[in-house]
């Protein structure tokens, strides 16, 4: 068996290959992709921001501003403990606000460090989100509307 030299060079490229190929493999299989794959925000900065301390109400402070159609309004609730009833309150007291101001607000409520109440302004990115949910909605008054068998997105 004759072996003929200058080929060493495509074994030792053909190593490497596999070697890239495996440890690639092998971060895959660990489902480690953090920052593959960076999570849709699904709100965008804000550029202005309302709080109760203000001394406005949130009518008030949203007439004064110099408004543009594509911004939304965010009444974001948060509450501390178990019991995201007030909470819940405060932010419909809100929304009525922000309605009467022409908007259509998207209202959040969630568990936080500490009780808070306030409302920001921004340009969302990928408008129409929430208009596009499927299965039943929740209205103000808190009743269910539409199929409450159906599964929530």
């Amino acid at each position: 068996m004759t072996l003929r030299a200058g080929h060493g060079w495509q074994v030792i490229l053909a190593d490497l290959s596999l070697i890239l190929f495996i440890v690639i493999a092998s971060a895959f299989a660990t489902g480690d992709d953090s920052g593959a794959n960076p999570p849709h925000e699904l709100f965008a900065e804000a550029t202005d921001v309302w709080t109760p301390a203000s001394g406005k109400s949130l009518a008030g402070w949203l007439a004064a501003r110099a408004g543009d159609p594509r911004e939304t309004v965010t009444i974001t609730a948060r509450y501390e403990g178990d019991d995201p009833d007030s909470a819940a309150q405060r932010a419909l007291a809100l929304l009525d606000q922000a309605r009467a101001a022409g908007f259509l607000p998207r209202t959040v409520v969630e568990q936080g460090a500490t009780d808070e109440l306030f409302a920001s302004v921004s340009f969302t990115k990928g408008g129409g989100m929430a208009q596009a949910l499927q299965g039943p909605t929740v209205t103000p008054d808190l009743t269910c509307q539409g199929n409450a068998d159906a599964p929530l997105p």
